[in-house]
């Protein structure tokens, strides 16, 4: 018998995102959720990949995140990579559009259409520069680690393969997702 739990929520809903995604593993560390907050992105060309489960196969469609205030039209780029962090598909270089609040890219991320089989997958985003500006959450260094957040180096556009480097003080999560319906956005 399948029973869906608060881990299962992400791959029962037609998006998922950084907020359905880690929303009560932080609360459980704390007193209340922290909530997104528009941020620089930390350093150029950087990539930071959130895990995320998938319980039964899943057709994504489009991957997205949410702008923050003034996000400036530096490039970006978005990706799926499998547990080994190999890319599954990326969008490539992307130029943000600079709206406020918005979700990028402007009318959805659309990329091939890609079934998730069941296991452990990781979402990425990388930027060209630090005037990017992004809905992120920032919880304690510690807890983003802790949730198996990973961050590499040099890594726009996404490359083929991530090779995961040490957060330092970083405690960032950008708010990112992917949807199983086209134009859900």
């Amino acid at each position: 018998m399948l029973v869906a739990g608060p881990q299962d929520r992400a791959v029962l809903l037609p998006a998922i995102s950084t907020a359905t995604l880690f929303a009560d593993r932080i609360r459980a560390f704390a007193a209340t959720a922290p909530a997104a907050v528009s941020t620089a992105w930390p350093l150029a060309n950087d990539a930071y990949l959130l895990p995320f489960e998938v319980g039964f196969p899943m057709l994504v469609k489009e991957i997205f995140f949410q702008t923050g205030t003034l996000p400036g039209t530096a490039n970006f780029d978005l990706g799926i990579y499998d547990e080994g962090f190999a890319r599954i598909i990326s969008l490539g270089a992307t130029a943000c559009v600079n709206t406020t609040d918005a979700i990028m890219p402007a009318g959805g991320g659309d990329i091939a259409d890609v079934t998730l089989t069941r296991g452990r997958y990781y979402i990425a985003m990388s930027a060209a520069a630090i005037t990017i500006t992004v809905r992120a959450v920032a919880p304690a260094n510690g807890l983003v680690r802790a949730m198996g957040v990973v961050k590499m180096a040099a890594a726009y556009p996404l490359p083929p393969t991530i090779t995961p480097v040490s957060m330092g003080t970083t405690a960032f999560m950008p708010v990112m997702g992917i949807a199983t319906v086209t134009n859900l956005l």
